[in-house]
């Protein structure tokens, strides 16, 4: 009985711990169950409330470019000494971020919406979508530089703000890879701001609303340029400078006169590039040669914005031409008053053709008193335009470029062009027969010639001659060498005329008067009685044997050719024939023989050359 009692008993005991422990398993069953609907709710309650409480982002829209186009930049940016400091609005650099952000595509089901940045805390927020569910992110936010460009690097992101939970790293990872992936957001070039390479950054700071970033120039860069421009100014600019009273010239030939720039000196510079009107670097350039000007636009052309090299060029040309304009006009108002039946045009230059000289500019400036300085006739020529008839003048500003001016138009030309201007140099002319020269002659008459005058330097020729059918004319002759011999003018009786017409040809080939010389016809019945006093005084055997096949009369002399080829020349006086001479004797006694009723002798090799003056 007490066997059975105990054997009751313990399986009563076995029974009450199986009973347990199924209580234990389900009391922790639902104990986890409660924990992790805990979790859930946690889980679901932090999501809906991250959905709901994404970043207010608000901000003011400040293009970046437009800020610092539209902007004072005066009030931005401060220059003292070589030090410049450039305030950034934190809506300017917001803008620029949220750009950007925009720009991104979906990546591993992570985007970012938009953001903002907060320099009064070093943070940034944004606010992202990671597989359906609004995240808002913060971020710390820290500054770098690298030489020009700024950086911005993001770390230790949390969700929500600094006090809520960090994110996983490999959520941070995903995100801060994506926010990196387009470098550009990541950096602010100093090129943003025009500012020259001169320039670096020493360092960056955020401040309340707003990011300042603080430069330091490289003085000696700075100072090497300006050194280099002074070294090929134009003397001619440097002179009108001198006798300027311009304020910003005055200050340009303090900068370049000194041979170390000052600090002050950059200063100025900075100012007037970064916040001025540029005025003082215009004159710089305005002083200095068009290879340096070409350098500093080039390198520097984003920060020089106000004016290009054309306006540079022509405020140069505008200098030039109120030193000179004046000048050249009282010169060229007396070269107009020259007669023109005494001064021809020789090349370029007015020519007298009385006295055989050229006429200069210095020689108009004697000759009328006129008030010129030395150092600006000395750089003057005259030049000849023969298109539109008329003189101008040429300065020379330096070894590649001129100024030339007339009355009503002005030009600056090279060097090129103005020897294009220039003939060369007259060859030596002298009295000379040439038988090309008269054979071409002989064509133009379709018969034999007389010539009476011929001048050549080789290259031009001039000539009078009268056809054998009708002796006692004649026709002036201008001619040209091109491999032949080419008639270029006929009946030329205005000197002026011709020399306007014929750029290059050497003037000095003409006699002097051979348009004031008169000559005069003989009659058959002056003809037959020279003749009958040749045969009289036994100069002729018989009139019937020699006759004359060429005379020309002057009023005082009658020059001749017989048929047996002799020469002599007849002194007529009271209307008689006088004296009688073989044609050299009569040329050394009687001086006042026009020389054109004489022939000239084809044997002639007679130097009667005329110098260039």
């Amino acid at each position: 009985m007490e066997k059975k009692e105990k054997e009751s008993d313990t399986r009563d005991l076995k029974d009450t711990k199986t009973i347990d422990k199924k209580a234990i398993y389900k009391r922790a069953l639902r104990i986890g169950l409660g924990f992790l609907t805990l979790i859930v709710l946690f889980i679901g309650f932090l999501l809906i409330y991250l959905h709901n409480s994404s970043f207010t982002v608000a901000f003011n829209q400040i293009e970046f470019k437009g800020y610092f186009n539209d902007k004072d930049l005066g009030k931005i940016i401060e220059i003292k000494e070589n030090n410049v400091s450039i305030e950034i609005p934190i809506d300017v650099i917001t803008t620029a971020f949220n750009h950007k952000i925009e720009e991104m595509s979906e990546q591993n089901g992570y985007i970012i919406n938009n953001g903002f940045i907060d320099t009064n805390e070093s943070k940034a927020y944004i606010n992202t979508t990671i597989h359906g569910i609004n995240i808002p992110i913060s971020m710390d936010v820290t500054l770098d530089n690298d030489n020009r460009e700024i950086q911005i690097n993001f770390t230790n992101m949390k969700l929500r703000n600094k006090n809520f939970l960090t994110l996983p790293k490999s959520i941070e990872e995903s995100i801060k890879a994506k926010l990196i992936e387009n470098k550009e957001i990541l950096n602010i070039s100093l090129d943003d701001f025009n500012i020259p390479d001169i320039a670096t950054i020493h360092s960056i700071n955020m401040e309340s609303d707003k990011v300042v970033i603080d430069l330091v120039i490289d003085e000696t860069r700075t100072k090497q340029l300006l050194a280099d421009i002074a070294k090929v100014k134009s003397d001619e600019l440097y002179g009108i400078y001198k006798n300027d009273s311009d304020n910003i010239r005055g200050k340009v030939l303090d900068i370049i006169d000194k041979e170390i720039i000052s600090t002050e000196d950059i200063e100025m510079i900075l100012t007037d590039i970064l916040i001025g009107n540029e005025e003082l670097i215009k004159n710089i350039l305005i002083l200095t040669d068009e290879n340096k000007i070409d350098y500093v636009l080039n390198n520097y052309r984003k920060y020089i914005t106000h004016y290009s090299k054309k306006d540079i060029t022509n405020e140069k040309n505008k200098l030039i031409l109120g030193k000179i304009k004046n000048y050249c006009t009282l010169l060229l108002d007396q070269v107009e008053k020259l007669p023109k039946n005494e001064y021809v045009v020789y090349l370029n230059n007015p020519y007298d053709k009385d006295k055989d000289v050229s006429v200069f500019i210095k020689d108009i400036i004697v000759k009328d008193n006129l008030d010129i300085p030395e150092d600006v006739y000395d750089k003057m020529s005259f030049l000849y335009n023969y298109a539109d008839k008329n003189y101008m003048i040429a300065y020379k500003i330096d070894d590649n470029k001129y100024a030339v001016v007339d009355k009503t138009n002005y030009d600056f030309i090279d060097e090129k062009d103005y020897l294009s201007y220039q003939f060369e140099k007259p060859l030596e002319t002298k009295v000379f027969y040439d038988k090309d020269i008269e054979k071409s002659i002989k064509e133009y008459f379709a018969s034999e010639v007389f010539i009476r005058y011929m001048n050549t330097d080789g290259r031009y020729a001039f000539v009078i001659a009268s056809d054998s059918n009708n002796y006692q004319s004649y026709e002036r002759f201008a001619l040209e060498k091109n491999e032949t011999w080419k008639i270029v003018d006929t009946g030329i009786n205005d000197l002026y005329t011709f020399s306007i017409n014929h750029p290059g040809f050497n003037i000095r080939t003409i006699t002097d008067n051979f348009i004031e010389d008169n000559i005069y016809s003989l009659s058959e019945k002056d003809i037959n009685a020279v003749l009958d006093q040749l045969e009289y005084r036994d100069i002729i055997p018989d009139r019937k044997e020699v006759g004359i096949k060429y005379c020309s009369y002057d009023g005082k002399y009658i020059s001749m050719k017989l048929t047996n080829d002799e020469e002599y020349v007849f002194s007529i006086k009271y209307s008689y024939l006088d004296k009688v001479y073989k044609k050299q004797t009569a040329i050394n006694k009687w001086k006042d023989i026009s020389p054109l009723i004489l022939l000239q002798d084809k044997n002639t090799d007679k130097d009667d050359a005329k110098t260039n003056q």
